[in-house]
């Protein structure tokens, strides 16, 4: 019987040792970007650099906005972050045919907007894009459809 058991257990060590899971290709990319915001509901352009990552892994793509922008208005410095995941519907195609085919997509966002560490708004936006075979992005802008002044930026 223990030689049974030491049996079993030397083949379910192997099974896991020779386990064939595939990974999923992972590519991540990593740039700055000029923006000028314009969000009417703060009576602010907020215009800056911001850190843009995408990663794409399995046909979904992880979109990343984050940075410090200045208010045209006031020339206050504001926190911005974007985050959201985006997958092209059935009739669109895969983000790993970037290279290989035009791609055009609309997808919603939300900016946190912070000033002085504290949330003032939540900002829902929609990017609308279109990259050419080459991988260049020849269309890419965004507007605003719903802005919600949270804690002080209800204060004006």
């Amino acid at each position: 019987m223990k030689t049974f058991k030491i049996i079993v257990m030397l083949l379910l060590v192997s099974g896991f040792a020779i386990n064939n899971a595939n990974s999923q290709k992972v590519e991540k990319e990593v740039f700055e970007y000029w923006y000028d915001l314009a969000f009417p509901c703060m009576d602010q352009t907020l215009s800056g650099w911001l850190t843009v990552e995408r990663t794409k892994r399995d046909n979904h793509l992880q979109v990343r906005h984050s940075g410090t922008l200045t208010g045209s208005s006031d020339g206050l410095e504001y926190y911005a972050e974007m985050m959201t995941n985006i997958t092209p519907g059935l009739d669109n195609v895969r983000w790993d045919e970037l290279d290989q085919k035009a791609i055009t997509l609309t997808w919603p966002g939300n900016y946190h907007i912070y000033r002085e560490g504290k949330l003032i708004a939540i900002i829902h936006f929609a990017f609308h894009y279109t990259v050419n075979a080459n991988g260049d992005y020849t269309t890419y802008h965004g507007y605003v459809y719903e802005c919600n002044l949270v804690g002080e930026g209800r204060i004006k």
